[in-house]
């Protein structure tokens, strides 16, 4: 007789089991960082910096400022220095695909290290983001990973919808490598 475990079911689906919250958190992550290379591997210069209007960012702007996020998060959260320069991440023009598959893969480094050594004691702890606009005070290292989260998810869509706009407006010649 083959015995079939929950934790079987949910592996077998692509899931990562529920019973460990930072094994979901990494999962979950892993798949931000697959869309990021797959939406930025085809573009040359003139579309990841290109900016679609005012107050707006560019493509490359938007993934720095996602990986800059994670990372602080990341560290916060197990209780180490962050020493993010929020401010750097809209002024970094990276126009070169291949450098910025390098952070995203610098960042999944990161969080394969940082993420399975979340304990339940990390994600209960008060922590004080340092580079926070809104949320000055203390939350919960569960709150910080949570929020993150949905700011990636934010900014991979509006990564997405800048994309599209570039290539309306450029009527997609200048995408391919």
């Amino acid at each position: 007789m083959i015995m079939v475990t929950r934790r079987d079911v949910w592996r077998a689906g692509g899931v990562a089991a529920p019973e460990g919250f930072s094994d979901t958190f990494v999962f979950l992550y892993q798949q931000i960082h697959d869309q990021l290379r797959d939406e930025i591997s085809d573009l040359r210069e003139p579309a990841l910096s290109w900016v679609p209007g005012q107050d707006t960012s560019s493509i490359s702007t938007l993934v720095v400022h996602l990986l800059g996020s994670e990372t602080e998060v990341l560290q916060i959260v197990r209780g180490l220095r962050s020493d993010r320069d929020r401010a750097t991440e809209f002024s970094a023009h990276i126009g070169d695909a291949e450098e910025l598959l390098r952070r995203i893969d610098a960042t999944d480094r990161l969080l394969r290290e940082l993420g399975p050594q979340i304990t339940d004691d990390d994600l209960a702890a008060l922590r004080v983001r340092p580079s926070a606009v809104r949320d000055k005070g203390p939350r919960t290292g569960l709150y910080w990973l949570v929020h993150n989260y949905g700011h990636a998810r934010e900014h991979v869509a509006q990564l997405q919808l800048t994309k599209q706009l570039f290539r309306q407006t450029h009527r997609g010649d200048l995408l391919d490598r």
